[in-house]
């Protein structure tokens, strides 16, 4: 992706693997607190802004198979996203 999107003239969801669930697109402030939680392996972790997930998933992947994220969020379709991009991940 050398000179930036204009000249690629792609789309980031059109890459092999994004439909296979090899990699997510999350913005870069879910990746900062994500970050800032400073998750261990093993936690559990609440997430009460879960949206469609890019916060969760990241929480997730820190805490690895012996934790546990808790997802709420006020929208419903965007807990059902979440669902959807969880599986893939």
């Amino acid at each position: 992706l050398l000179g930036g999107r204009a000249n690629w003239g792609g789309s980031v969801w059109s890459l092999p693997g994004y439909s296979e669930g090899d990699f997510v697109v999350m913005d870069e402030g879910s990746q900062l607190i994500g970050l800032a939680c400073e998750v261990k392996s093993g936690e559990r972790v609440l997430d009460l802004c879960a949206g469609n997930g890019g916060k969760a998933i990241m929480l997730a992947a820190l805490c690895g198979d012996g934790g546990k994220v808790l997802c709420f969020d006020v929208n419903r379709a965007r807990l059902r996203q979440l669902m959807s991009r969880a599986m893939k991940a």
